[in-house]
């Protein structure tokens, strides 16, 4: 962990419980996570998190859960994770996110306001929770992109996305009840995915609603999780 992200990277059975404080970096604040022995969840909350803006060095990732980790993101504020040389969907081999789940599975995100990434949440897990989250302003790629399966997305408000709102690889997601506006393409599917339960979202300058491209057609870049 640097003093530019929220890491958390628990891959044991160990109990743990996250309390977060405040450091002032570049004029703004940045969250500071501390492990304590406690309770097996982390619970990320009501931090402020901005990253460097463009840069050519590590993609940055602004809240990460990772690795068999467990816990909730809830309430906080995430922006300007970009990772330079990423500048189109064919031309981008990692990307930056503000929230970043890479293999961990039950973990719920609700409340915050993510914009102005690369892509905003990648989630690489099972089961995982997106409600009622405000996310505005991906840059060259998709809002939300869904690799793991049984994600649900519900209630959120997608806004000014460069590709599509939410990308989706992974089986079994529920895409229901958001809010998407000014986006080419609302929901893009991968052809390798078999069961996706869509209904119940509003659409407002959306050019497609939904695209179901071939199986051949896959998802752009992979996220970077290795700091």
């Amino acid at each position: 962990m640097n003093d530019r992200v929220i890491t958390v990277l628990f891959s044991s059975a160990a109990v743990i419980r996250m309390v977060t404080s405040q450091i002032s970096w570049s004029g703004e604040f940045l969250a500071q996570v501390m492990p304590i022995a406690g309770t097996r969840n982390a619970l990320v909350t009501r931090n402020v998190v901005v990253g460097i803006g463009p840069t050519t060095g590590a993609a940055q990732n602004g809240i990460q859960i990772g690795y068999g980790a467990r816990g909730e993101i809830k309430g906080n504020f995430v922006t300007s994770n970009i990772w330079s040389p990423c500048i189109s969907p064919d031309e981008c081999l990692y990307f930056s996110t503000g929230i970043l789940i890479e293999q961990s599975d039950n973990v719920t995100i609700s409340g915050n306001a993510v914009g102005n990434n690369l892509v905003n949440m990648f989630l690489d897990g099972e089961h995982i929770k997106v409600r009622e989250n405000r996310l505005f302003g991906s840059l060259v790629l998709d809002s939300i992109q869904i690799a793991g399966d049984n994600a649900d997305v519900e209630c959120n408000h997608i806004y000014d996305s460069a590709r599509a709102a939410i990308a989706v690889s992974g089986n079994e997601a529920k895409i229901l009840n958001n809010f998407i506006t000014n986006a080419p393409i609302g929901i893009l599917k991968s052809g390798s995915v078999l069961s996706i339960d869509v209904h119940g979202n509003d659409y407002v300058d959306v050019d497609t609603h939904l695209v179901d491209p071939d199986p051949s057609t896959t998802l752009p870049a992979a996220s970077n999780p290795q700091r």
